[in-house]
């Protein structure tokens, strides 16, 4: 998925736990893509999450999602989901 693909505002959800710093993330756990960029190589994406951290993810940790209850993976796949799930 393109560097675009995260530009700032997007909405998108963890797809798998997450340690972090101060705690653990969730699975599905939601927020907004702050920023990307690369590094050595790898692409990063910073995430606000809904009332908790911000923390610095591979693409491969994250789904976009939108509020036309469409999700994208890191690898370009887009899904219809039920509303709450």
């Amino acid at each position: 998925m393109s560097r675009s693909a995260f530009a700032p505002g997007r909405r998108c959800r963890t797809v798998h736990p997450i340690p972090h710093p101060r705690g653990k993330l969730d699975r599905n756990a939601e927020g907004t893509v702050l920023a990307a960029r690369e590094n050595l190589g790898r692409q990063l994406i910073t995430v606000g999450f809904d009332g908790g951290p911000t923390v610095v993810l591979f693409p491969h940790e994250i789904e976009l999602t939108s509020s036309d209850g469409i999700r994208e993976s890191s690898d370009g796949i887009r899904e219809a989901v039920a509303v709450g799930g």
